[in-house]
């Protein structure tokens, strides 16, 4: 996995600050993420599935964090194509 798109990835998911929160998420020591974010070590090939599984996360808990702001307010969102 290259070290840009990791990088890219921890940003998308956790924002700026991402390196605390994704060691969290993926069990894994801050210093190790931080060692693959420079490019020092390289990123396991396990960690590229771990990172599919917590956008999955994210993105259902998004959708229905929508849903619910749709329920409370009668709004909805537009359908697409």
């Amino acid at each position: 996995m290259p070290t840009d798109l990791f990088r890219r990835i921890g940003q998308s998911l956790y924002g700026r600050q991402w390196h605390d929160t994704m060691a969290d998420a993926l069990g894994i020591n801050i210093t190790t993420i931080r060692r693959w974010a420079r490019g020092d070590q390289v990123i396991p090939q396990f960690v590229p599935e771990r990172l599919l599984m917590l956008f999955d996360e994210r993105i259902e808990e998004l959708a229905n964090r929508a849903l619910e702001l749709e329920d409370a307010t009668g709004l909805r969102r537009k359908a697409r194509p």
